[in-house]
């Protein structure tokens, strides 16, 4: 359901300055986000698994290695109540 809302996924001039459109890693870890298994995937945006798996475990790594900044920063957060 579009409700009229912007697609606010990065293009490729955002992500690097390579001209419009949006980005196919972008594309292919919405998918993996929305539940599409690697073989699905590979059949929608015309990529090798290894590929699709390389950009999903590079996105997991970043979402981790954050998580674990601001776990450090904020070290309250943690503690027994």
């Amino acid at each position: 359901m579009n409700c009229g809302s912007k697609d606010l996924r990065p293009d490729t001039r955002q992500v690097k300055d390579i001209g419009k459109g949006v980005s196919h890693k972008v594309q292919i870890v919405g998918d993996y986000l929305a539940g599409y298994t690697f073989s699905e995937i590979e059949r929608r945006r015309h990529h090798s698994i290894g590929a699709i798996r390389r950009y999903c475990d590079d996105f997991v790594r970043i979402i981790r290695l954050q998580a674990q900044h601001l776990d450090r920063r904020h070290p309250e957060r943690h503690r027994a109540v």
